[in-house]
């Protein structure tokens, strides 16, 4: 799928992989808002905005940004469409 479309199930709360990445377990997915408020020095706090995370291959949260690449390639999948070895692209 492309990008416009991985982004459209992002919002919609679904995990999604690229076969590019060339990792078994990694994928990105979107937080909502939360409900919370982040402290500010000067008193009240600031809203945590919805925001993009890699789950990585050892199990890390990390902020995910796409990458040009990422918006422009159309490998993207759904994590309910299980990557298999042979999807994955070979960096020879």
């Amino acid at each position: 799928m492309t990008f416009e479309d991985a982004l459209y199930n992002l919002k919609l709360g679904n995990k999604l992989v690229r076969s590019g990445w060339n990792s078994i377990g990694v994928h990105v997915f979107m937080a909502p808002e939360a409900g919370v408020q982040v402290p500010h020095k000067l008193g009240g706090g600031f809203p945590v905005p919805p925001t993009f995370w890699m789950k990585t291959v050892d199990d890390h949260l990390v902020p995910w940004f796409p990458s040009p690449v990422d918006m422009i390639v159309d490998d993207w999948m759904l994590v309910s469409q299980p990557l298999r070895e042979d999807q994955l692209i070979k960096n020879s």
